[in-house]
Formats: C-alpha cells, structure tokens, sequence
C-alpha cells in the first residue's frame, strides 16, 4: 500500500495497470512480467489517498524476494513515476509491504480461472457436502475472487450456511 499527499491519478477508477519502460528490450520482458502491474484506488474505495498494488510472477520471484521493504516501495514508485512523472515521489508519503511469498502458509497464492475452467467453478468451489462440510475463502467467491473482500464474504456466507443447516436439525459437534 502506498499512501500519498493527495491523488494524482484518476480518482474515478477503480484501478488501472502500468505497462513497463517502452525502453525494456524484448529480452528483457518476461523478466518483468509481473512487475507491479496493477494499482487498486482506495481514493474511491475508503477515501484515502494510497494505491495497492500487486506484483506477481516472474518478478516477484526473481526480482523483489531478495530487496528490503524500503526497495520494494521504491520500485513501485519507479512504475508509477513511468506514467505519472515526478508527482509521484514528491506526493509519497509512507508505505506497508507485505509478502504472501515469503509466508509459508499461503506461498503466494490465490485462485484464477485457469483454461478450460470457467467463472462457474468459483460457484462449485462454494457447494457444501452433504450439508456437513462446508467452505468458504476466496477461491469459492465468484464475484470477488482473488481478493480479501471475497474470502471475508463467503466467512459470511458460510457462517450463515452453517446456522441455516443447525436450525434445520443438524448438530454441531463440539
């Protein structure tokens, strides 16, 4: 997350993407492939002035892994600055950095519609088992999938499912 002074982006969107330097020779491409290629507005979302950003793939794995928190801010201000120009340092104010990455428990993960699967499967993903079992996490949530909110959402709907089956008879085991 990076918070900044005030916005110098558009703050009707939701997010947009930064494609990288028209400078990179083909070469150099699948090495950047990832490289903080999307910026989440949480002006319009929470309104604070700050952008999330992602970085995945092939530079997240080669690139970032052995740099310091500060560096990784530094890098993601760099992109920006590629579209922004020199607002983008001046208007900086501080930054968090996670890395799901480095987290054993999660390496890095989260769902996509890989080929030959379909949004549908998100839905399928959400289906309890014989009204006993029961899941929730991003990766059952259609329409937001891949994300927090996705995962904090089908906790809820989950949640609900769970009372839903108590009420209708089933017991919980404790």
């Amino acid at each position: 997350v990076l918070l900044f002074g005030s916005p110098f982006w558009d703050v009707s969107v939701d997010f947009f993407g930064c494609l990288p330097p028209a400078t990179a020779a083909p070469a150099e491409l699948p090495k950047l492939r990832g490289e903080f290629f999307m910026f989440w507005n949480l002006q319009r979302s929470h309104g604070v002035p700050a952008l999330t950003c992602i970085s995945s793939g092939a530079y997240a794995e080669t690139s970032w892994r052995s740099l310091s928190h500060r560096s990784i801010a530094s890098a993601a201000l760099s992109v920006l600055s590629r579209t922004f120009g020199d607002q983008v340092h001046s208007l900086f104010k501080r930054s968090i950095v996670t890395d799901w990455g480095g987290n054993p428990f999660c390496r890095g993960s989260y769902s996509y519609v890989g080929v030959g699967a379909s949004g549908a499967d998100y839905d399928e993903l959400a289906r309890p088992v014989g009204g006993r079992v029961f899941f929730a996490g991003e990766a059952t949530h259609g329409q937001h999938p891949a994300t927090a909110t996705g995962a904090y959402l089908s906790g809820l709907r989950e949640a609900q499912r769970i009372d839903q089956a108590h009420r209708a008879g089933f017991p919980v085991v404790s």
